[in-house]
């Protein structure tokens, strides 16, 4: 049996570029959430989703451990636009990104 014959369907469907897509389609696989998906969903304003988002990709942290630093950010967020505080004021008070990120990640392991 070759190599190629020898992978399975999973493997093939992640490997693939349209694995990301068909794989949630599977069953079993529907229940696997994104950090993406948890800012989209938190409603944040764009500038304060964005910068959740930048903050959670340089964690280079594994996916379920990004989800969960996702969406204590987007927690972290809504409580202050609940308070009053603005956007602009959040996000400049959050401070530097890159900064954040390190911290965070350090923390996490």
């Amino acid at each position: 049996m070759t190599e190629a014959k020898s992978r399975s369907v999973v493997w093939r469907a992640l490997t693939t570029p349209m694995g990301p897509r068909i794989l949630p389609r599977l069953p079993g696989f529907s229940r696997v959430v994104y950090p993406a998906r948890v800012i989209a969903e938190s409603g944040l304003p764009r500038e304060a989703a964005g910068l959740v988002s930048t903050v959670v990709a340089r964690t280079r942290l594994w996916r379920s451990e990004q989800v969960d630093v996702a969406r204590e950010l987007c927690a972290h967020f809504a409580d202050g636009l609940a308070a009053g505080r603005s956007e602009a004021e959040l996000v400049r008070d959050f401070g530097d990104p890159a900064e954040a990120a390190i911290l965070i990640r350090k923390a996490k392991q």
